[in-house]
This record gives C-alpha cells, structure tokens and sequence, in this order.
C-alpha cells in the first residue's frame, strides 16, 4: 500500500471497489487516473473536496483505501 499522510480510520470499511468510489462521489470529485498492479490492483484519482482541499486517493479492488494530500506530494 502507498504511504499515506492523511487518518483513514474515522471513514467506513468498504467491502468493494465501487462501495468506496461512490462514496468519495458524495463528498466531492474523483478524477481517474488508471490502474497500477499486478496481483493486488488499485485504481488512482484524484479527489477534489468540496471545500477545494485536493487529495491522491488510490482505492483497491477489496474496498481498501490509502489517501494523500496532494499539496503535501514531494516526487521532484
């Protein structure tokens, strides 16, 4: 699983992949990125809140999901 900076323990466990993208839906807008893995897949988006605080959200098949400030990313 990525490293994530942000608590995920007050969201609900989701038993599905589709459970955990409609409910990021309700809060504000996922934005597809694609697929990364081979034995364990997990899809990325980007997750703009309503309030404007944007997110890296990679959701896994099973329902699991890591989430990431996006302005905190330092890769370059």
């Amino acid at each position: 699983m990525p490293e994530q900076n942000i608590d995920t323990s007050r969201l609900p466990k989701f038993n599905h992949y589709t459970e955990a993208v409609e409910y990021f839906d309700r809060f504000g807008k996922l934005t597809f990125f694609g697929w990364v893995g081979r034995n364990r897949q997990m899809a990325v988006y980007t997750f703009l809140r309503k309030n404007g605080v944007e997110y890296f959200v990679d959701i896994y098949e099973d329902g699991e999901v890591a989430v990431r400030l996006k302005n905190n990313v330092q890769d370059f």
